[in-house]
């Protein structure tokens, strides 16, 4: 009589396991299987290219496809291609003919160095003014700013309203393109600190600077230039991409004058 009960009770549970699983999947909308066939039915609607360096050629293109709409959701994809840059073997030759050789070595004098610097130093105060804005948007600017060296570091500085928003909605990507943005910022001004020592070294050299030293130098200024306009082709300045913060644009003119 026990054995008979137990068995009638495992029934009973299986009746109402198969009753449960019946109703749910009779139930519109409780189980849904939503299978992607591909791209097919996605068509490019725009590409748009970038110049950064004003050259007439373009450095990197965004492309845009037709919306596609998934129930109440509606998604578009874009696409970004960017060039990666290998600053390893950039290098600034100077001319053996420039007037400025005196031997094998060059000559600068003490005013010319001290205007040198003067550029360099407004530089860096133009760099600093362009990015106020956007640092502080962002939550990664002085004096609030929580460092952000890493995905797990920079998910925990973004912490203003319009980063949470990005942050939750995009997950890690975003994310990503925060840490890279901080990264190319601090590398820009490590740059330029970088190439204030060297121009010490020249003024320390009493006017025999070795044409090595001074192509080091110029090599340096050349990669603050490169570096500040590569900088707008991350996602949160791109106009075409997130543009939560502005293009940055910083007084490249200064380094011109250098």
């Amino acid at each position: 009589m026990l054995k008979g009960n137990k068995h009638q009770i495992i029934e009973h549970k299986t009746l109402i396991i198969m009753t449960i699983m019946i109703t749910l999947l009779l139930i519109p909308g409780c189980l849904e299987n939503v299978v992607e066939t591909g791209a097919e039915d996605e068509a490019l609607i725009k590409s748009i290219p970038y110049d950064n360096d004003n050259d007439g050629v373009a450095d990197g293109y965004t492309y845009d496809f037709q919306t596609k709409d998934y129930g109440d959701t509606t998604v578009q994809r874009t696409i970004v291609v960017l060039p990666k840059y290998d600053y390893s073997s950039s290098s600034f030759e100077i001319s053996t003919e420039t007037s400025a050789v005196t031997g094998t070595t060059y000559q600068l004098t003490t005013e010319q160095i001290n205007q040198i610097d003067n550029y360099l130093n407004d530089y860096l105060i133009s760099k600093n003014d362009a990015e106020f804005e956007c640092k502080r948007y962002l939550g990664i600017s002085e004096p609030d700013r929580l460092p952000c060296t890493d995905i797990s570091t920079c998910y925990v500085a973004c912490h203003t309203p319009i980063c949470i928003d990005f942050k939750a909605g995009l997950g890690t990507p975003f994310i990503n393109d925060l840490l890279e943005l901080n990264i190319a910022y601090t590398d820009i001004e490590l740059q330029i600190i970088n190439a204030k020592q060297l121009l010490q070294q020249i003024n320390n050299t009493n006017n025999n600077i070795e044409k090595s030293t001074l192509e080091e130098f110029m090599t340096s200024v050349y990669l603050i230039d490169v570096k500040s306009k590569e900088i707008n082709q991350n996602p949160i300045l791109n106009p075409n991409v997130y543009h939560l913060c502005q293009e940055m644009r910083y007084d490249t003119l200064l380094l011109q004058n250098v």
